[in-house]
């Protein structure tokens, strides 16, 4: 058993707010973890396509985030102007889910740098679910 495995459930919020903590090492470790995970459970039929003929995936971003410019301390952070209201700091990122299993897990998630924004990132987040994915997801 791995040093990052875990028994229960754990929620999506608690799970990104440690995962944030984490080293960038860690992080790449528990993603190939998590790969592999979704290879093992589409293996064993856990993520067959329900009502749908083949496994279909969203990928959308997502807003990790928000708070004072002050308190941004990650490198990704990108500060953003509403109008009428003080400058923000957020972290994004574009996150992949399958929609065609019943449970619709995620499947991935890679932070959108601050330099670019969720269309930046989806030629390399294509790409990392072809080859992760397999014959999971068909493009």
């Amino acid at each position: 058993m791995s040093e990052y495995a875990c028994a229960a459930r754990i929620p999506e919020s608690t799970l990104d707010d440690f995962v944030g903590q984490l080293p960038r090492d860690s992080v790449a470790a528990l993603r190939t973890q998590l790969q592999a995970h979704v290879r093992s459970n589409w293996r064993s039929k856990a993520l067959e396509p329900v009502d749908l003929p083949c496994g279909v995936a969203a990928v959308d971003n997502k807003t990790l985030w928000t708070g004072p410019v002050a308190h941004a301390h990650d490198p990704a952070t990108q500060v953003v102007h509403p109008a009428g209201r003080p400058a923000e700091a957020q972290v994004r990122a574009v996150r992949t889910v399958l929609l065609a299993a019943a449970g619709k897990p995620a499947i991935a998630q890679v932070v959108i740098r601050a330099e670019t924004h969720a269309g930046g990132r989806f030629p390399e987040v294509l790409q990392g679910r072809e080859t992760s994915s397999g014959a999971l997801l068909e493009v």
